[in-house]
């Protein structure tokens, strides 16, 4: 047999179905159009595979030598003599993907992992229990009460004033220190209760006193005397005292022995500078509080807190802003109402709520934010909470319905009616037929359509200048059609000379014929032969 007339039967076949094809949305559900994709076509057992050897094109581990041999697949390079996708992108269908970041779906059964260090848990990119994330990175996620110390990334216990430690970290009372196994008042302030109070010290000479006590002053009414100036043991203070520029000491404590701005251990002191005329001297001299936990609350020290992580004031959860230290969880948290997004809690916003972008609208599924205003993206319509009373959930959006007719796809808001692919319930004269699957909820949707008549299935073959085959062979109005399934039509052999050659023992539809595109079924078609002359 010639392979000539299939040849040209199925061009036309091809170019009739995908002009049906392409009436559709991207985003709907056309499972029993995918067949008709050209890189199947030409390639799944069909006459036309050796098409493909002749229109060669760049796929991920086609052979190269060098990186610019794989530009047409973006973010890919050429590693190992092979294109390749380059580091934390994997392959997916001949495309390049990011993988997944922090919070991002990924999936540990594929090559959707997760980037470095984050692992996939429970479909989430996250850090390890016991750890958060912290700028790209995983730390120790501490306890209220605890305190991270980094160059061991464990947590150790805060310290009040007596108690045993082992670093200055673990000291929380302003100007308290480890030493001696203590935490204990540093140098230049002497313990009342349970504070560490400053002993008034200029960097230069003695305080000037007034009646026994240092003179006060402050950045707005209070002034010093000529000759001295106001000084302030930290840069946050409001209050200071007057200084005279003789001798110069740490604002607070004492000063490092053998330590300069170049050497100063920087996670509990600071670089404190002077000049005199042309000579500058330069002192370490200790921090109120570690540069790990710089949030000063009622005489106290506490690290910054990510959402969610642990914490025992509100002051640690400013960097989320809106957030706050749950008094339950004792965690940072985005009050009821709200979602975390970045650096901020953003409010939640159904269908019909106001709305600044499009994440704001995250609730639902398919929607976006126009105008202001939380909206189904174009094409969609708001999900019927029941078929049956059309009431309305606002949080999802699901595409417009439709049914598959002979002439094209017909949208059928007006005639929905629900039903279970596995077990329908539709009335009689139609089908239950699944159209569309909402990919971000994984839930598919069916709806019962018309069911198609022997003239609809005429009118198939009709269209290709051809005649329906008929599974019992009469001209009657109760026969059916002969259902064949799309692909692999032929099977390509070797014969003994190396040529490709068609075993037509795998054909489906009988001699003479062929099965042609089935717009009411999924990946199956109808037999069809051509007229009688």
């Amino acid at each position: 047999m010639s392979l000539r007339p299939i040849l040209i039967l199925l061009a036309l076949s091809l170019a009739a179905t995908v002009t049906l094809a392409t009436e559709m949305r991207s985003d709907v559900d056309s499972s029993a159009f995918k067949w008709f994709s050209a890189a199947n076509f030409f390639t799944r057992g069909s006459p036309f595979r050796y098409f493909s050897r002749k229109f060669a094109r760049i796929e991920i581990g086609t052979a190269c030598s060098e990186d610019e041999e794989c530009l047409a697949i973006l973010n890919s390079t050429c590693i190992e003599g092979q294109c390749r996708c380059e580091v934390d992108f994997y392959a997916v269908k001949n495309t390049c993907v990011q993988t997944p970041g922090f919070k991002e779906a990924c999936a540990d059964s594929t090559s959707k992992t997760c980037r470095f260090p984050f692992q996939c848990i429970h479909g989430i990119c996250d850090c390890p229990l016991g750890f958060k994330e912290q700028d790209g990175k995983c730390q120790k996620d501490c306890k209220a009460g605890s305190v991270l110390i980094e160059k061991e990334n464990q947590c150790y216990a805060v310290k009040e004033l007596g108690l045993e430690c082992a670093y200055n970290e673990q000291c929380s009372t302003r100007y308290s220190e480890c030493a001696d196994g203590q935490c204990r008042c540093i140098p230049g302030t002497v313990r009342k209760g349970k504070q560490c109070i400053s002993l008034n010290q200029c960097p230069l000479g003695e305080t000037p006193l007034e009646n026994g006590s240092p003179l006060v002053c402050d950045r707005d009414t209070l002034k010093c005397p000529n000759g001295t100036y106001c000084l302030y043991a930290q840069f946050s203070d409001k209050r200071g005292f007057c200084c005279p520029e003789i001798k110069m000491n740490c604002p607070v404590g004492t000063p490092l022995n053998d330590k300069d701005c170049s050497n100063c251990p920087w996670e509990t002191h600071h670089c404190f500078s002077y000049t005199i005329s042309s000579v500058q001297q330069q002192m370490c001299c200790p921090n109120d509080c570690p540069r790990s936990q710089p949030i000063r609350h009622e005489n106290h020290c506490y690290a910054p807190a990510a959402h969610e992580s642990a914490c025992s004031v509100h002051a640690q959860c400013t960097s989320i802003a809106g957030s706050f230290c749950a008094d339950d969880t004792k965690t940072c948290e985005c009050p009821v109402g709200s979602f975390h997004e970045g650096a901020k809690c953003k409010r939640i916003s159904k269908l019909g709520d106001e709305c600044e972008s499009s994440k704001d609208c995250a609730l639902g599924s398919n929607t976006e934010c126009v105008s202001g205003i939380c909206q189904c993206i174009h094409g969609f319509i708001p999900e019927p909470m029941t078929f049956q009373d059309n009431q309305l959930v606002q949080e999802h959006c699901i595409a417009k319905p439709f049914c598959p007719t002979i002439s094209g796809l017909k949208i059928m808001t007006d005639d929905y009616i629900e039903c279970d692919s596995h077990n329908s319930q539709c009335p009689d004269g139609k089908f239950c037929r699944k159209w569309w699957t909402d990919g971000l909820r994984s839930k598919s949707y069916s709806l019962c359509c018309p069911t198609p008549k022997i003239q609809q299935y005429r009118a198939i073959c009709d269209h290709f200048g051809m005649e329906m085959v008929l599974a019992n062979g009469l001209e009657a109005g109760g026969s059916i059609p002969i259902r064949c399934p799309l692909a692999p039509v032929f099977q390509i052999q070797k014969d003994a000379y190396g040529a490709d050659s068609v075993d037509e023992s795998v054909m489906v539809c009988p001699s003479q014929s062929i099965c042609i595109f089935n717009p009411f079924s999924s990946n199956e078609g109808i037999c069809c032969h051509y007229r009688h002359n």
